[in-house]
């Protein structure tokens, strides 16, 4: 897996908290993976976090860790991660007086 993945569930406030705080980390919500909680589609993954304990919405997955609830410090750890894995666009030395 590569990114952040949030599991939501509608009308959730610790979801909402949670996007609006990886916000003030510096990541978007379009940065990271959205997935519903109640859809059928994902009703198996629903299951599976239950067997693991994770209960509460948001449930956040990243490459190194998936935890469950708002979670400021998880978030600005991950933020942190997301931020030094993605690399920055190269640098052109082209162009005028540049050879």
């Amino acid at each position: 897996m590569t990114g952040i993945t949030v599991w939501t569930k509608p009308d959730c406030t610790q979801c909402t908290g949670t996007f609006k705080f990886f916000e003030t980390q510096g990541i978007s919500k379009a940065a990271l993976t959205v997935k519903d909680l109640t859809h059928p589609d994902n009703a198996a993954q629903l299951q599976n976090f239950k067997e693991r304990g994770l209960m509460q919405a948001p449930i956040v997955q990243t490459p190194q860790e998936t935890w469950s609830g708002f979670n400021p410090d998880k978030i600005k750890t991950a933020a942190t991660q997301m931020r030094t894995s993605t690399p920055s666009p190269a640098m052109s030395m082209t162009g005028p007086g540049l050879r």
